[in-house]
């Protein structure tokens, strides 16, 4: 197993990389496997490379889960399909419990209402190639005021004014844009 083929991958694409489905198996079976163990300083090496692939693996999910999708991630293992289901499980709750508050302070707008009300114009915009830049960063420009936020490569960004400019991951920007919170500038 290639680990850090696999984490060049992760960083690099947007979607999960295409793993055995024996990959969590195989990765405890490195660690335990005597050439690692007896070896600290390789031990250790190995130890950050498989905790960067599991971080980015599960940001992707969580964001796969964010986007209200009952479809677990392409690529995804058993394991973390499990995740996703959970994770999707305790989202929708939280919505549901929002959606309770907002009924009582007279809130009536829903995500899922804003969602129905995208013009065409707008899922035009979504639907067109983002720009990113080399590094995986899109600039955005905020449509209102954002409080701040972690970005998907877990650092905290904002907070944010309207008409606010702001280089933030693709990941992070591509959410941004679906609850139209930003626009590509």
């Amino acid at each position: 197993m290639e680990l850090q083929r696999i984490l060049r991958l992760e960083k690099k694409n947007p979607g999960l990389t295409k793993v055995d489905n024996d990959f969590y198996k195989n990765l405890r079976e490195i660690l335990n496997s005597p050439e690692i163990t007896e070896d600290k300083e390789t031990h250790e090496r190995i130890s950050d490379i498989i905790c960067q692939i599991l971080t980015e693996r599960k940001k992707k999910i969580i964001n796969h889960a964010l986007r209200i999708d009952d479809t677990p991630p392409l690529n995804s293992t058993k394991e973390e399909e499990d995740l996703f289901r959970k994770v999707a499980t305790l989202l929708k709750k939280f919505d549901s419990e929002v959606l309770e508050l907002e009924k009582e302070i007279g809130t009536e707008l829903t995500h899922h209402e804003e969602v129905a009300e995208k013009t065409i114009e707008e899922e035009k915009k979504e639907n067109q190639q983002i720009k990113e830049d080399e590094n995986g960063f899109v600039r955005v420009r905020f449509l209102k005021a954002m409080p701040a936020f972690i970005g998907s490569d877990t650092k905290t960004y904002g907070p944010f004014e309207k008409d606010d400019e702001a280089k933030i991951p693709i990941n992070t920007a591509k959410i941004l844009l679906e609850r139209g919170v930003v626009e590509e500038s």
